[in-house]
């Protein structure tokens, strides 16, 4: 049996902190549009539910 070493992929910072901005932004408009709220149902489990319908499916306009 052989092992084929696979490297590392190449870090860019920089793509890195675009990226979490461009995935804030989406949670903030995500957010605004569906309008969650948590509650515990009668067994302790938090169910949420949202503002308009597809937002459990992660629609966001």
């Amino acid at each position: 049996m052989t092992w084929t070493y696979i490297p590392d992929p190449v870090r860019d910072p920089e793509q890195e902190r675009l990226d979490a901005i461009a995935r804030e932004k989406e949670r903030e408009k995500w957010t605004a549009f569906c309008k969650p709220t948590f509650a515990r149902d009668e067994y302790g489990i938090h169910r949420a539910s949202y503002a308009k319908s597809g937002c459990e499916f992660g629609r966001s306009e």
